[in-house]
């Protein structure tokens, strides 16, 4: 998947989590998060800050699992993380081209 596809998802994702309250449960974007995570790990396999992030766990029906505010900051921390490196290799295409 391009990080443009990974970056666009993220935008979506968190632009409808700014509508959540922070104490709701968003167990059910887990899956989701878990799938997004190892596409841009595919793409920067070498990428200190995005190696260093890790999966949620999926929980079961009916337990809590990751709030809102939390995987709201984990959606975005990945969304500027990515938009740096697909800056940086833009400058360094441009730059050695």
């Amino acid at each position: 998947m391009k990080n443009s596809t990974i970056i666009q998802m993220l935008e979506e994702t968190c632009s409808m989590l700014k509508h959540v309250d922070a104490y709701v449960s968003c167990a059910h974007l887990v899956p989701s998060y878990n799938a997004i995570l190892v596409a841009a790990r595919t793409n920067h396999p070498d990428d200190p800050f995005l190696s260093a992030l890790s999966p949620l766990p999926v929980v079961s029906k009916g337990e809590d699992g990751c709030g809102s505010a939390e995987i709201r900051v984990l959606f975005a921390q990945m969304r500027i993380a990515l938009e740096s490196l697909q800056n940086e290799s833009e400058r360094t295409a441009t730059t050695s081209g």
